[in-house]
């Protein structure tokens, strides 16, 4: 489908295959729970994270300086007090990036494609805090500012 209105063109592509469901990939405690009229009440969320989207953005990028096409992804780990990013590939090289966490409450790693991370902050203003929920390698990790949510998949392990 192909749609241009004002200047602006539209394209969408039908994909075929089998996808989960929303509900089932973002995690209850986390979704938002609609109430009567436009209000939105999210339920307690289970230990997070907080980040601002410039720093997270910024360490995103930077720690996928090193990566290619045969090692696409970025580990994630999260630590006490600041989020580690680590990337290697036999290209480039490795490097490592910790970000700053305003608020920490995750102990886990994950590793993730750097490219859905950074897209989804880059529409987010900087200042912005934004919530990370994330629990283990297998898990989809949680993006979250105000009412806006990013769910991103994990990458399988090497």
């Amino acid at each position: 489908l192909v749609a241009d209105m004002d200047g602006v063109t539209l394209w969408a592509r039908l994909l075929d295959g089998r996808f989960p469901r929303w509900q089932d990939v973002i995690p209850a405690t986390i979704r938002p729970e609609f109430g009567t009229g436009n209000e939105k009440v999210f339920k307690a969320p289970p230990a997070h994270a907080e980040v601002t989207a410039g720093e997270l953005l910024a360490a995103v990028r930077q720690a996928s300086i090193v990566v290619s096409e045969t090692s696409r992804g970025v580990q994630f780990t999260f630590v006490d007090n600041g989020l580690m990013l680590a990337a290697r590939s036999a290209d480039y090289g490795e490097s490592t990036v910790t970000a700053e966490l305003s608020m920490a409450g995750i102990k886990a790693t994950v590793r993730l494609d750097p490219t859905f991370v950074a897209g989804w902050l880059r529409n987010v203003d900087p200042g912005a805090i934004i919530e990370v929920f994330a629990t283990d390698a297998e898990s989809a990790v949680v993006l979250r500012h105000e009412d806006a949510l990013a769910v991103v998949m994990p990458l399988a392990a090497e």
